[in-house]
This record gives structure tokens, C-alpha cells and sequence, in this order.
């Protein structure tokens, strides 16, 4: 296990979170806000293992700059099921680059990924 559930779930206890600016209650409107709060907890307890997943797919992709197909990508991915979970479409992942970077979508399937040494942890 790398997050200590413990020492989060008591920092969580201990904090409050705004009411969405839409003022919305259900759905991802509420849930937003939570999950942006526990992801700068996580972050900040370990900052170079945390990421949101279009940021670790831009790290990823940017520390390999000489992987430009679809194949060589996918071949970064130690597992099958990382690579399904992670992921973006092929047209996307085609038209990566430092310059065209992945951006955050609301369908991606992990909201906060801590990764270290070959271990994954999807919250």
C-alpha cells in the first residue's frame, strides 16, 4: 500500500470542502469538490508519486519523447490492465505531443492514480 488510509481519512475528517459554485448537490457536481480535496491531500503527502490521469499520461509520454506510434505507447504500460484503465483512444493518443497535451476529462476511468515502482494504486 503506498497512500496511508489512515493518516488521510483523518486529515479528511478534519477539513471542510465549499458547496459547488453551481450550487448543485447530486452527482458530479458535489462529488467534485471531494475529489479534488483528497486528491491535494494525497498530493501533498506524495508529490511525485500522485496524479491525476492525463497528468500521468503526459508524464509518461513526455519522458519517452522517442515513443511516437500507437504500439510503442501501449508498450510503455507494464500491464494489460493498466493499459485498458489508463489509456485515451487511439486518435488521441496519436495526436499527443509536449505541445498538444492530454487535458483532463470528466470520463476519464481514474480520478487520482498514485504509481511507485511499478505499483498502482487507483482512488
Amino acid at each position: 500500500m503506498i497512500v496511508n488510509y489512515k493518516e488521510l481519512i483523518k486529515k479528511v475528517k478534519e477539513t471542510a470542502v465549499s458547496k459547488p459554485l453551481s450550487g448543485e448537490m447530486a452527482g458530479h457536481a458535489a462529488g467534485e469538490p471531494f475529489d479534488k480535496h483528497v486528491y491535494k491531500i494525497i498530493k501533498n503527502q506524495l508529490p511525485k508519486y500522485t496524479f491525476r490521469q492525463y497528468e500521468y499520461l503526459n508524464d509518461l509520454y513526455s519522458k519517452n519523447p522517442e515513443t511516437i506510434t500507437i504500439a510503442e505507447r501501449q508498450n510503455l504500460f507494464d500491464s494489460p490492465s493498466v493499459l485498458f484503465l489508463l489509456s485515451r483512444g487511439k486518435e488521441a493518443t496519436k495526436k499527443w505531443t509536449l505541445d498538444n497535451p492530454f487535458d483532463e476529462k470528466q470520463d476519464d476511468t481514474a480520478d487520482i492514480i498514485v504509481v511507485k515502482d511499478g505499483f498502482y494504486e487507483n482512488n
